[in-house]
């Protein structure tokens, strides 16, 4: 009789996929970013190398907080299973092993996740929600594709508000775009939000938004922004010169997202923290 692992936990996770499709979103950098957010993170940063004995680096990230997880792969079986340590301060900075089976199901995949080495029950319920949660949300990506809402409005802080790519910014925004809180403006469509954006990164060319926090239901996507970056470009609106200042500030979104583009949009923007850390305004 084998003798069960007490270190062990086993996720199971039905996706209607094909295994081939559902373990290629394990290969790519670009697609684990989107998934591999269990609780509070809100995203991730990703590197791989995906090859038997290649390694991989994964930040989480919520808020201010930051984990690293880092590993290799031991076993890449394609499209049927996958082995890679895991390690993070969760497992003690200490090598733990999982391994991922993609299962044929009727009309798509059982993955069934083995995470092995968790040598007391606080991180083998931790890291078992954990999984849970990232197989979660990989289902809501494989089902969704790119025109799941939390996916779009991802898209749209990481290509156009953080790089200016305004191709991303016509795939993200529908041509019917209703804006109601353009700043300066009020009330817009797609090309006042878009130059509104734009005019704010000729007066900051180095601005980073970065998703501190995202919720979605149904079609509605809201985040919470934190925005850094120093004045050394063009005026910034209403005209105050560039003072090689340094700011940042915070921004609450709500995004209605229909048919893979945004369709409507509320805002509200710290502009007390922008004009006093401008100079414009004095703090206090």
């Amino acid at each position: 009789m084998t003798k069960q692992d007490t270190t062990e936990i086993v996720v199971r996770r039905f996706i209607k996929a094909d295994p081939t499709r559902v373990f290629q979103a394990w290969s790519h950098a670009g697609a684990m970013r989107l998934w591999m957010c269990p609780g509070p993170v809100t995203q991730s940063e990703v590197e791989l190398d995906f090859r038997v004995g290649g390694s991989f680096r994964i930040t989480m990230a919520s808020g201010a907080s930051r984990w690293l997880h880092t590993g290799s792969y031991r076993v890449i079986d394609a499209p049927r299973r996958l082995v890679f340590t895991w390690r993070s301060a969760a497992t003690e900075d200490t090598d733990t092993e999982v391994e991922v089976l993609f299962e044929p199901v009727n009309d798509g995949t059982e993955i069934i996740l083995s995470h092995r080495g968790l040598r007391d029950r606080t991180r083998r319920v931790q890291h078992g929600n954990g999984w849970a949660d990232i197989l979660a949300a990989l289902e809501r990506r494989i089902a969704g594709g790119d025109s799941d809402p939390e996916t779009v409005v991802r898209r749209l802080y990481r290509e156009f508000m953080g790089q200016g790519d305004v191709a991303a910014a016509h795939a993200c925004w529908s041509p019917h775009l209703v804006d109601h809180d353009i700043p300066g403006i009020g009330r817009g469509g797609r090309e006042e939000v878009m130059q509104a954006v734009l005019k704010v990164r000729s007066c900051m060319p180095d601005v980073v938004p970065t998703v501190e926090r995202i919720f979605s239901q149904g079609q509605m996507v809201c985040v919470e922004i934190l925005a850094k970056g120093t004045h050394t470009g063009a005026p910034f609106p209403p005209g105050i010169p560039a003072s090689g200042k340094h700011i940042q500030w915070r921004e609450i979104h709500i995004f209605r997202v229909d048919g893979g583009q945004i369709v409507e949009h509320w805002g509200i923007f710290d502009m007390f923290t922008i004009l006093s850390g401008l100079g414009a305004i004095k703090a206090g």
